[in-house]
């Protein structure tokens, strides 16, 4: 089963470049910000000035001054009394706003509209050498386009970083399916809107490849994600080695592997021989199909492919920041696929079938909201838009 190799972690990762004036220093164990520095500062200048020069007018003015600061802290951006930094990220000052450029004015974002065009996402060995090439080109793109969520960094960080945070909340949680089904829909978004990729995020269908994974189309090394570390050069991340083969190699350099900031190349270290890939096999999908209830059904998926793919690839793979290796959005379309298959067997029942806790005593709802950290500016979505992917909200279908 697959275990990330870090604690985990709902504090974002802190980075180390970060100036003190900007941020905050700790005193007595609890953070001050600096404008609270500068309105203290203040206060014991306006002090002293009445003890030693009986100017009672200055006094007034440096006390009018610091409470003026004072007021300011409670304004300033990223200062907000009683919100969750550990939960959610201050939002950027002009985040991208994105649509689905695939759905019409007439597919509403309620649930219960059909959309009038649905988009086509295809595997990745049947789109053609054009196409394979303009995604990993998109892919290229977003690795050169700054941050819009943490200021360091480009939006290739901020994918995997905002899946590390909600990582303990929906890894073997009932929102496993439903939040990685919207989270691939907003990085399809992304590749379009900012980068101009015309087409659909494809899926890799690993139940062709699973008795022979390494030699599968989607590590092709001219028109792939590359192949396995090299083994000529030192480890780096998650016993993975640089990928040095295919389009992406020398382009992508995550910034973090798990908790830690640690500038790294992609990296993978295939284990296919030590790991038994049956999970990925034909039979043992069609078991997973065959579950009568919605919580079967994802155990079976989520303890069987969803893990042997990352402990077979590893490197950044091996990692609640698994979204580095741009192949995880392809196997996690194919598993959104492969839930979108087991609904359509029953219908009426399953478009509708979520349920479970989501600690000790609280239920999940269809009314939940699905978080994304911020790279969705227009505001989060509830369960009940995404459970059918071609009506509402989403407008998709797989081919």
């Amino acid at each position: 089963m697959f275990t990330s190799p870090t604690p985990y972690h709902i504090v974002p990762p802190e980075d180390p470049d970060e100036s003190d004036s900007t941020v905050s220093e700790h005193l007595g164990g609890e953070k001050r910000p600096y404008l609270l520095r500068i309105a203290a500062s203040r206060w014991s200048r306006a002090a002293r000035c009445y003890k030693f020069l009986g100017l009672g007018v200055l006094c007034a003015v440096a006390l009018l001054g610091s409470g003026w600061l004072i007021f300011q802290i409670g304004h300033s951006k990223g200062y907000r009394e009683g919100s969750s930094s550990a939960i959610q990220p201050a939002l950027p000052p002009t985040p991208p706003k994105l649509s689905s450029p695939t759905s019409t004015s007439g597919a509403h974002a309620d649930g219960n509209n059909s959309c009038t065009t649905l988009s086509l996402r295809r595997e990745w060995r049947s789109l053609s050498r054009e196409n394979k090439l303009a995604y990993l080109d998109a892919v290229n793109c977003l690795a050169r386009t700054p941050s819009v969520l943490r200021g360091i960094g480009t939006v290739y960080d901020d994918f995997p970083w905002v899946h590390y945070q909600m990582a303990p909340h929906t890894h073997g949680k009932v929102a496993f399916l439903s939040w990685h089904r919207r989270f691939i829909h907003v990085y399809e978004q992304y590749l379009q809107e900012l980068c101009g990729y015309r087409g659909t995020l494809p899926y890799w269908d690993w139940t062709l490849d699973w008795e022979s994974l390494a030699q599968s189309p989607v590590f092709s090394t001219t028109t792939g994600f590359g192949g396995d570390g090299d083994p000529s050069l030192p480890e780096t991340v998650g016993g993975g080695r640089c990928v040095t083969s295919g389009p992406l190699a020398g382009t992508l350099q995550p910034l973090f592997y798990g908790a830690n900031k640690k500038p790294h190349c992609l990296s993978r270290g295939f284990n296919f021989s030590d790991m038994p890939l049956e999970a990925l096999s034909p039979d043992a999908v069609e078991k997973a199909l065959q579950a009568d209830t919605y919580m079967q059904f994802l155990l079976d998926i989520e303890n069987g492919p969803h893990n042997a793919i990352p402990n077979a690839v590893r490197g950044d793979f091996y990692s609640f920041t698994a979204p580095y290796d741009p192949l995880s959005y392809l196997h996690h379309a194919q598993l959104d696929r492969l839930w979108l298959q087991w609904q359509r067997r029953d219908p009426e029942t399953r478009f509708s079938e979520y349920s479970g806790s989501k600690k000790s005593s609280s239920q999940v709802s269809l009314q939940d909201s699905i978080w994304m950290g911020g790279l969705e500016h227009h505001g989060d979505v509830q369960v009940a838009q995404i459970m059918d992917p071609e009506r509402g909200e989403l407008c998709y279908r797989y081919a």
